[in-house]
């Protein structure tokens, strides 16, 4: 897992810029494939640490893992240079062939873009970050050429990446671990929950696939998120309201449940802290995630009974033996917790 701490850590080794344009049927063009890596400075490189930690610190960052069979030439690239000892003097080729790939994924309404790649390490950590920034047709990149050789200058960071306005559109991190590999991805232009082929594309140029099976992040988030309310929260008031936020952001239309986004929006602050070491603690997903209810739409759904007299008792479905409806009265055969008066 890359955690705070990992992302606090890191350290800009190499970096390089090529230029990676649309690629339409029929076309004759090609990308710019630089030769140099970009020479930058510390104030530049400080701030790009922060963009990427923002990034990949963030909710919208999915963790994922690559497939093992796959026509992107990404996995084993990245295999290969995090294996290696920074500076690596195959970092620059094995840039050119993923930028290479990506210009031949580049069909239909793809935007152009430049593809940064960043090796990078957090600690005993060696990395990969992969990067791909929009920029509109013509835009002056500042290509510098000298000796036969070519590279982007220092500028490229401060139009495409260092303003406070720029999002890191499509994004990955790899950092090795004592297996393997932990990899992020994510995708701020597009849902990639979403079957459309511009949500899948990212995914597909990096040879990865999500980590965890959807059906099990979601019941493991909402079960672990009403343990914490159930002994955690004291306030009823606010106990009922986490409570009706949780199924609610869950019968969302949303495709995705970023845990960080909802504690966000819906936890008081004074137990967001305490709720999210809770949900690591327990084993509960932290980042966004794939949504898929199926497995808890029992717990999900709601049977409300409505008195003559304007009362109203609201059951979750798979408790609905607790409550017995006669012809003049409604029994609940449960013990009483609390009492809530708003």
């Amino acid at each position: 897992m890359i955690g705070h701490s990992d992302l606090a850590a890191l350290t800009v080794r190499q970096i390089i810029f090529h230029d990676v344009p649309r690629n339409p049927r029929g076309s004759n063009g090609q990308p710019t494939l630089t030769d140099t890596e970009t020479t930058t400075d510390a104030r530049r490189v400080g701030i790009l640490k922060k963009r990427l930690t923002q990034v990949f610190g963030s909710g919208a960052a999915f963790e994922v893992e690559f497939l093992t069979t796959t026509a992107s030439p990404v996995p084993p690239l990245v295999h290969s240079l995090t294996t290696q000892t920074l500076p690596s003097n195959d970092f620059v080729p094995a840039s050119r062939k993923m930028a290479q790939y990506l210009f031949e994924k580049h069909m239909g309404s793809t935007s152009a873009g430049l593809l940064c790649v960043i090796a990078i390490t957090s600690g005993a950590r060696a990395g990969i970050a992969i990067m791909k920034l929009e920029r509109e047709e013509g835009a002056d990149l500042h290509l510098k050429t000298a000796g036969g050789h070519s590279a982007f200058e220092m500028s490229v960071l401060d139009n495409l990446v260092l303003t406070d306005g720029t999002r890191l559109f499509k994004s990955a991190l790899f950092l090795t671990n004592a297996t393997g590999l932990d990899c992020l991805a994510c995708d701020s232009q597009n849902d990639p929950m979403s079957r459309s082929d511009a949500a899948k594309f990212w995914l597909a140029f990096l040879g990865c696939r999500f980590v965890v099976d959807p059906a099990i992040s979601t019941q493991r988030w909402f079960d672990v998120s009403v343990n914490f309310i159930n002994q955690e929260v004291h306030d009823p008031v606010v106990k009922q309201a986490m409570y009706e936020h949780l199924v609610s952001e869950l019968n969302s239309n949303r495709q995705a449940v970023s845990p960080k986004r909802f504690i966000q929006d819906y936890v008081k602050t004074d137990l967001r802290q305490p709720y999210e070491e809770f949900l690591r603690q327990n084993n509960a997903p932290i980042r966004q995630f794939s949504k898929d209810t199926g497995d808890i739409q029992s717990k999900l759904r709601r049977l409300s009974y409505h008195t003559e007299e304007g009362l109203a008792v609201i059951v979750p479905a798979d408790k609905e033996k607790l409550v017995e409806v006669g012809k003049a009265q409604i029994v609940v055969r449960d013990a009483l917790r609390t009492i809530s008066r708003k």
